[in-house]
């Protein structure tokens, strides 16, 4: 068959809260979840060899780790399938950055494949595939705006968000999530994210800025106390709806028109960080042909 090409997409994180530790060594989050346009790109051959083969501009992503090579080997047991596959991936998410670019290349692979490859997996199945692969990885079979629950892995889809124009600044290292979870402490008490919840479906704005929260960025700027002086910084120039994404060290932040973006540039261009900017990215329903 042809190639086909994907792009996949990354997230933010609008809303995330520690709700305690489990059982299983993970914490209990309450999140919401909400796709970017920045995206990697993945292409797929199917191959009548069963071997799968894996390529990368980013040729350290190129081993049995990385998580679209196992969503690929789950789906061909799963499946017994007899057909095999090239995959190529043109990474453009940074890796350690908060904003699940591996994972959302899991899911683009496992929705893809159990297509291509026909094979006869329901909702339910695929979204307990993705669970297994990482926490972050039901979400993207989904995308758009959505609540997360548990380790991030229970989803329920919100109505999509529009596509608002954000900012992203990109600091010059990665951030482990698995050790700022590790450094993370049970707050005194609980945010809820029913009044981010509201606001997300009337739409509002005002409403979403106003309840933007990471309970992860002070455990973050602990590590990095650099970061916090960014946020502050961009912050005191008017761009005061900045947060750190999911685990960080991303920064993003709302842009109100062409003023913030010159702004953004200015001061990113002399604290030599990289900026990008891109916009919410709604649901979008994956045609396989």
């Amino acid at each position: 068959m042809k190639k086909i090409t994907y792009e996949s997409f990354a997230k933010v994180n609008l809303f995330l809260e520690l709700l305690g530790k489990r059982n299983d060594g993970f914490w209990e989050i309450e999140t919401i979840f909400q796709a970017i346009s920045l995206s990697d790109i993945l292409t797929f051959e199917i191959v009548e060899k069963d071997t799968i083969s894996f390529s990368c501009n980013w040729k350290e992503l190129e081993n049995e780790e990385n998580l679209v090579i196992k969503a690929a080997r789950m789906l061909q047991r799963t499946g017994k399938i007899r057909k095999g596959v090239k995959i190529s991936l043109q990474k453009r998410i940074p890796l350690g950055a908060g904003l699940g670019g591996g994972s959302s290349n899991a899911a683009l692979a496992l929705k893809v494949l159990s297509c291509l490859w026909e094979i006869d997996v329901g909702s339910q199945e695929l979204h307990e595939m993705a669970a297994s692969l990482g926490s972050d990885v039901s979400f993207f079979l989904t995308g758009g705006t959505c609540l997360g629950k548990g380790r991030g892995e229970v989803i329920t889809s919100l109505p999509s968000l529009p596509a608002w124009e954000i900012f992203l600044i990109f600091p010059p290292f990665l951030v482990y999530t698995k050790d700022v979870y590790a450094d993370a402490r049970l707050p005194k008490t609980y945010l809820s994210s029913e009044p981010m919840q509201n606001a997300v479906k009337k739409q509002d704005k005002e409403g979403v800025l106003s309840n933007l929260f990471n309970r992860l960025e002070d455990v973050v700027f602990r590590s990095y106390p650099e970061l916090k002086a960014w946020r502050e910084e961009l912050r005191w120039l008017g761009l005061k709806n900045t947060l750190v994404s999911g685990s960080g060290p991303t920064l993003f932040g709302f842009l109100s028109g062409a003023e913030d973006v010159r702004r953004v540039r200015e001061w990113a261009k002399k604290k030599k960080l990289r900026c990008e900017c891109f916009q919410f990215q709604p649901t979008k329903i994956l045609h396989v042909q």
